[in-house]
């Protein structure tokens, strides 16, 4: 008895004779515990208990009320092609065989005495029944498939053994190739029209090698229907049967736009190996470990002193030629980055003692490169020659040690006379109500203007301080009372639109500093009673006078330090103006008024509200 561990099988048995019917079912449920039997007695009870259930396998007599076996058969064939269909028929004839087969039976078999035929029967039905259902798998695989390489964007083939018989191409061939599939199967040798003829002999070369039983790729070009050039990359196999090739399966992929990347990346490598080759930085890439160089240009001789074959061979060489200053520090630093503590990216300064040009100081950036899952793979540098920005660092600091003594100078040597000379200009006055004393108290005050504006420049107007929203009416009053608050020089101030609120990102001391040295240059060089005009423009502000205004050939000069027209004049007002416009990233420039008078206006004002 066959193993009750296999999917079922529904059997419909139809038999005229019910007895004998049902008798047959009790014997094969019996024979395979697999089997569940259903009985009819007519043709027509048959189809309906097909409708029924999902029956797996008929047997049915040949000689049956109404309907007999062979008509029987034939309206299942209508209904159920593949259903097997074992004819169980007392009456054996060649002429009924011979029907039977016509119309599409799967077994025929002649009842017999006894009851071992039964046991012949149930193995016939599991051996169709098996079939079916394998042939049934089959198919629905076949489909699967089908429908996965309609999916694919390959071309998907196969061919008999000599290349001679197309046997299965996806719908991929022509999207790719540009031809039909239908004149590929009527011609296999078709497709080969549409390779470039430069490498047609070399693909019909890779085709033989696989028909002898090596698989081969290749790559090569074709050429579609409408001109356009496409790259492909064509992998073949033999399937061996019996000690020899029976088929050839493959793929065909589009490689185009691989193509066109790889020729890409030739183009950018080659642009930057020619760009390497003429910048003065060195310009590398090297492993994470320092173990290895991979790439380097010639500028590594100028900056590191060493030779490019020994960048090459030793990504350290360069190290023999630090500073022994700088030694123990860059070891540290690069231990870090190979232990991957380092900050990236890391900047470096550090000396190198030069084979030929002596001590030269270098600036080197690294940046760590990682893949597309950040896995770091690399590090990438560039390193410049800033020795001669360090000796122009190390002049500018000489000279500013220079103005800070100036300074202090200034401060004490100059300040204490004058404050000795303000004071007995102070007793005399109380003594004596002389004209020329007034003179006297004027040059003092330039004095005292003079040692103010050269200490600004000196320590002070190197930048500015803590910068905060500041309202610019509020400044425009405080300079205007600093410069003429008990309006002794007769001069006016018109505002433009202050009543609106006027806000700016600024330091408030160096603002009124800027409006007062303004102000002041107005009246100074404008003579007594004009008027100073303050209005808002955009992304900035303006301040124009009624005096003689400046000629404009003098507008490239005027922020030098040391111009002046007046005779009065410090020459540092406009300069200390320039000043603190630059250290708050603004812009400032005269602009020449037709009906006389001077104008500034300062603009790039981006936190201006």
């Amino acid at each position: 008895m066959a193993s009750g561990s296999e999917e079922e099988i529904t059997v419909l048995h139809v038999d005229d004779d019910s007895s004998l019917a049902s008798l047959i079912a009790i014997y094969l449920e019996r024979e395979d515990n697999r089997f569940s039997v259903e009985t009819a007695t007519a043709a027509d009870d048959g189809l309906e208990l097909l409708a029924e259930y999902d029956v797996d396998c008929i047997v049915s007599d040949y000689e049956m009320t109404g309907r007999n076996g062979i008509e029987f058969l034939k309206a299942v064939r209508e209904r159920y092609p593949d259903l097997p269909f074992i004819l169980y028929t007392g009456k054996g004839s060649e002429e009924v065989a011979s029907e039977a087969i016509s119309a599409g039976v799967t077994e025929y078999l002649q009842k017999e005495s006894g009851t071992s035929q039964y046991t012949v029967l149930a193995n016939r039905i599991g051996n169709v029944v098996r079939q079916s259902r394998s042939q049934r798998d089959l198919e629905e695989t076949k489909q699967k498939l089908f429908q996965l390489a309609d999916k694919s964007d390959d071309i998907l083939f196969m061919f008999n053994s000599d290349w001679s018989e197309l046997l299965f191409v996806n719908s991929a061939y022509e999207d790719i190739w540009g031809g039909s599939i239908s004149d590929v199967t009527a011609d296999p040798g078709a497709f080969l029209a549409y390779i470039h003829p430069e490498d047609r002999e070399s693909t019909i070369r890779s085709m033989e090698t696989v028909a002898n039983g090596e698989p081969d790729a290749i790559e090569y070009r074709i050429l579609r229907s409408n001109g356009e050039l496409r790259w492909v990359r064509s992998e073949g196999k033999p399937i061996f049967e019996d000690g020899s090739v029976s088929r050839i399966v493959g793929y065909v992929r589009d490689i185009t736009e691989q193509k066109e990347r790889e020729e890409q990346l030739r183009s950018l490598h080659s642009r930057f190996e020619r760009f390497g080759k003429h910048v003065q930085d060195a310009l590398f890439f090297v492993s994470t470990d320092y173990s290895e160089t991979l790439y380097a240009n010639p500028a590594v001789e100028q900056i590191y002193g060493i030779t490019l074959e020994e960048a090459y061979e030793d990504p350290q060489s360069w190290m023999r030629h630090l500073h022994p200053d700088d030694r123990s520090k860059m070891v540290a630093e690069i231990e870090t980055q190979q232990e991957r503590t380092a900050d990236w990216p890391v900047e470096q300064e550090f000396r190198i003692q030069h084979p030929e040009q002596g001590i030269q100081w270098v600036q080197s950036r690294l940046e760590l490169v990682t893949d597309d899952e950040g896995v770091p793979v690399e590090i990438a540098g560039v390193a410049t020659n800033i020795t001669e920005s360090k000796e122009r660092e190390q002049k500018l600091k000489r000279e500013r040690d220079r103005f800070d003594e100036f300074a202090s100078v200034v401060s004490h040597d100059l300040r204490n006379p004058l404050n000795l000379a303000n004071g007995y200009l102070a007793l005399a006055r109380t003594e004596h109500d002389c004209e020329f004393l007034q003179p006297v108290a004027d040059a003092h005050e330039r004095m005292e203007r003079l040692i103010d504006d050269v200490l600004w420049l000196t320590q002070q107007g190197r930048g500015i301080g803590e910068t905060e929203p500041v309202s610019f009416w509020d400044a425009v009053e405080d300079a205007w009372t600093i410069v003429d608050g008990d309006a002794a020089t007769g001069s006016d101030l018109v505002c433009i639109d202050d009543s609106e609120s006027l806000t700016m990102e600024a330091d408030y001391n160096r603002l009124c500093q800027l409006l007062e040295n303004l102000f002041g240059n107005a009246i100074e060089h404008g003579g007594p009673n004009i008027t100073v005009k303050v209005e808002p423009i955009e992304d900035g502000f303006a301040i124009e006078d009624t005096g003689p205004g400046i000629p404009p050939a003098d507008f490239d000069q005027i922020f030098e330090v040391g111009y002046s027209s007046g005779p009065n004049g410090t020459g540092l007002g406009l300069s200390i103006v320039k000043q603190v416009v630059k250290a708050h990233g603004w812009s400032i420039r005269p602009i020449a008024e037709t009906e006389g008078g001077a104008r500034f206006e300062i603009t790039d004002i981006m936190s201006l509200e």
